[in-house]
């Protein structure tokens, strides 16, 4: 289980990592105002992390350190999101806003489930406790 939602949210950000680095304009107006430039800064940021995310995943004993590390990314990002969302910063737009707020909750299932695997290592995948190096 951990495995399998730690991919998914690496899939999550190389896919709006894309749309934000070769669409930022085109994104930044969906959402409604928010500088084109920061839009890709994201991007660039999500793509990233979701490289960091599948190394873990395929490591046959993640770290529990390095889960709660995404865990924290995850509960910051919906954090971040619904505050911009429901005070109108850079997101501006109705259709931004419900998009926004549907990536939000499929970030928080990953981060669930992460946080889960992590405070009960048998709920991992292969059934292994987390290293604790």
């Amino acid at each position: 289980m951990l495995n399998a939602a730690l991919l998914a949210n690496a899939l999550s950000c190389v896919i709006f990592g894309m749309i934000f680095v070769f669409t930022g304009p085109a994104t930044a107006m969906f959402l409604g105002d928010p500088p084109v430039w920061l839009v890709r800064v994201l991007g660039m940021g999500l793509f990233l992390n979701s490289v960091h995310l599948v190394f873990i995943a395929r490591q046959a004993v993640p770290k529990k350190a390095v889960v709660m590390y995404f865990v924290m990314g995850d509960a910051l990002w919906v954090i971040a999101t619904v505050t911009l969302s429901l005070c109108g910063i850079f997101v501006t737009s109705t259709a931004g806003s419900w998009a926004t707020m549907a990536v939000a909750i499929s970030v928080a299932a990953c981060g669930i489930i992460q946080l889960r695997s992590a405070l009960l290592p048998q709920a991992s995948a292969n059934g292994t406790a987390f290293s604790a190096r």
